[in-house]
């Protein structure tokens, strides 16, 4: 959550890590320069690098034998972002499986409540741990720090956000901009894995790119400037289940006044509702009839632009998600939706904030266990 939420709140914050690392607790992976919180270096922007040269997204305590027995304190809310675990497996190393496993049980049930950003994934915390407190709120936005600005003069520039890894669908948004009929430009925002490809592809393809690279989450506002559109372009997941995100780079679109163009996947039919357009995923002509369709129709995308920030505003901003987070955790002083408390056993607790970068390059939290300030 970002920082407006501690300062709002006067919460403490305090990761409960589930994964297992390679190495020593808290060892750099880089030799200089200014590390994130989980230990990355960061670039002249402040943005930590996503080119795939570092082993893991995330930094964890290794965690082996017994298991501590320490209590926990009074846990308010742990937030999930992902089911990190299967990620851990399937995209990097999984040290230690099982211990994984006991330590997101005893997390969940030292909760009060336990929320996730998505509907997959509040499947999968009450799945492997049974917990009854599970509840969805998606991510929100900083309504504040991203604002409607006037759009650029000239053909309508289409503006992604986003790691430019295979699951953002990039590729298809080149391929889409090639086939396309209406007067628009592309400008992607954003740095990764993917990038040479991208800019290769973008050659091959004729198609004239504005990479703008990673920039700093101050400084998202300034290169969403002259933007028209917000794209989204998602593949095909291989199952339902695998498009478990909650986008912030569409809760950015919406905050910044700018009909969406996105795939019909996960959360997004409904999130875009009356203020998007949805596409088939992996369809680059079904993508690029519905950018035609915007770039022509400067009132459509003013009408769309207004609905857009008027949902970010009344129900994505970071403090209506901090409201219903209380509320459901009982932490709220009127609350009829309040959780009752759970009895609380033995579980460690890690004091390490863990961090994994979103799209633009917001430090996001993984794992947070809130407590009121005072309890001991």
């Amino acid at each position: 959550m970002p920082d407006l939420i501690l300062e709002r709140y006067s919460l403490f914050s305090s990761v409960l890590a589930i994964l297992c690392g390679d190495g020593e607790w808290g060892k750099n992976r880089h030799e200089g320069g200014e590390r994130t919180a989980n230990g990355t270096p960061r670039d002249e922007e402040g943005v930590p690098p996503v080119d795939g040269s570092a082993p893991f997204d995330i930094d964890v305590p290794p965690v082996g034998g017994d298991l501590p027995s320490n209590d926990v304190p009074p846990v308010g809310v742990l937030e999930v972002n992902a089911p990190l675990i299967d990620e851990q497996r399937t995209h990097r190393e999984l040290e230690d499986e099982d211990t994984a496993w006991e330590l997101l049980r005893r997390q969940c049930a030292a909760a009060q409540a336990v929320i996730c950003v998505s509907d997959p994934v509040k499947r999968w915390v009450h799945t492997h741990t049974g917990s009854t407190r599970v509840h969805t709120v998606p991510n929100g936005v900083n309504t504040e720090r991203i604002r409607p600005q006037p759009e650029a003069s000239g053909p309508a520039i289409v503006t992604f956000v986003g790691t430019l890894k295979p699951w953002h669908g990039v590729a298809d948004l080149l391929r889409a901009a090639n086939v396309a009929k209406g007067p628009w430009r592309l400008r992607i925002i954003g740095n990764g894995p993917e990038r040479d490809r991208l800019e290769r592809l973008a050659r091959q393809l004729r198609v004239d790119t504005d990479f703008r690279g990673a920039v700093s989450p101050a400084r998202i506002p300034e290169h969403l400037a002259g933007t028209a559109i917000g794209v989204a372009p998602y593949p095909e997941p291989r199952r339902a289940a695998d498009h478990y995100f909650s986008p912030l780079k569409v809760h950015e679109y919406l905050a910044a006044g700018l009909p969406v163009v996105a795939s019909a996947v996960g959360q997004l039919p409904e999130l875009l509702r009356g203020v998007g357009l949805l596409v088939p995923p992996s369809d680059p002509r079904a993508l690029a009839a519905a950018l035609d369709y915007l770039a022509i129709n400067p009132q459509e995308r003013a009408r769309l632009g207004r609905l857009a920030r008027q949902r970010a505003e009344r129900q994505h901003s970071w403090s209506v998600a901090v409201d219903r987070i209380l509320r459901l955790a009982g932490l709220h002083e009127t609350d009829s939706d309040a959780v009752a408390p759970p009895a609380v056993g033995n579980s460690p607790v890690g004091n390490t904030q863990a961090t994994s970068n979103n799209a633009s390059g917001d430090a996001s939290p993984i794992l947070y266990a809130y407590q009121k300030k005072g309890d001991a």
